[in-house]
């Protein structure tokens, strides 16, 4: 096969354009958990709870990129008194995108346990490009909560949050 500089140019474009998209997918830096795959959702258990305006939420906690990277796809329901925590380490801007969500979400961004973005009911996603939910800012944990939550617990952009680990080793602690 002839290799031009055309030929050769083309496959040094195509190459970095399928890095990059493979690069894109948030948080993510592992491979693609089996669920993606299958459509299957995931449920963790409750390992952590925060405290928004005197009222508790039970949170499952995605620690591992292949838990982050599959999230709350696929689900159908989460209830209003759950959630689901990222955490963020090393501090940094978070992107979240809504790809095989079901169902609308609130993706609040917390640094330092204060509250320093908040997104609003994000509509789900079920097409192959999907738009991207950014912090701005670096970020040590992202929260999501059932469309609407946020606004019923008053919460906003300031508010300290206090996250509480459920028997949690001091070695699953985020640094």
């Amino acid at each position: 096969m002839f290799y031009g500089k055309g030929n050769i140019r083309f496959l040094g474009v195509l190459l970095i354009s399928i890095s990059l998209l493979l690069g894109c997918q948030a948080l993510s830096q592992g491979d693609r958990p089996p669920g993606i795959s299958r459509g299957v959702p995931q449920y963790l258990p409750i390992t952590a709870k925060v405290n928004i305006h005197d009222t508790w939420i039970e949170l499952e906690v995605a620690r591992t990129p292949a838990q982050q990277q599959l999230g709350l796809m696929f689900r159908s329901q989460l209830a209003a008194n759950r959630g689901m925590l990222f955490p963020v380490s090393p501090p940094q801007v978070a992107s979240f995108w809504m790809k095989n969500c079901l169902i609308a979400l609130d993706l609040i961004f917390i640094r330092s346990g204060q509250v320093v973005a908040i997104v609003a009911d994000a509509p789900p996603c079920q097409t192959q490009e999907c738009p991207t939910y950014e912090s701005g800012v670096p970020v040590d944990y992202v929260l999501e909560l059932a469309a609407g939550r946020a606004d019923e617990l008053g919460l906003r952009v300031g508010d300290p949050l206090t996250i509480q680990y459920l028997d949690a080793p001091q070695s699953m602690l985020p640094k």
